[in-house]
């Protein structure tokens, strides 16, 4: 409902702005439509962004829920398995270097345990 609410919202701030401008500008019918639908979005955009801003939030919360819900196919979940195993592959291999590295240099400096 955020959604439909802000959307009839924004739609009627354009048009608003659509009409007053298009009535207000003396060009030719191509300026004038370029005109006022630049002048009809910029007045939707600013009285929405500043003046219903938690309209705007909820909104985008309730559209980032319904897009959200996607489940991953087959093929995704199996490049993510994959890559995974590859990732935790590399850190087992890091690890032992670096105990390798560890070890031989305790075995050069004797001192440095004490």
């Amino acid at each position: 409902m955020a959604f439909l609410r802000y959307s009839v919202l924004r739609l009627g701030f354009f048009a608003l702005g659509f009409f007053l401008a298009y009535t207000a500008i003396p060009l030719g019918l191509l300026p004038r439509m370029l005109v006022a639908l630049a002048v009809g979005f910029v007045i939707s955009a600013a009285v929405g962004y500043l003046f219903f801003n938690s309209w705007r939030l909820a909104a985008a919360e309730q559209l980032a829920g319904w897009l959200g819900r996607r489940r991953p196919s087959s093929a995704e979940s199996a490049d993510n398995a994959a890559e995974d195993q590859l990732a935790e592959q590399f850190h087992e291999e890091v690890d032992a270097q670096q105990q390798a590295i560890q070890k031989e240099l305790r075995r050069e400096d004797p001192e440095a345990d004490r």
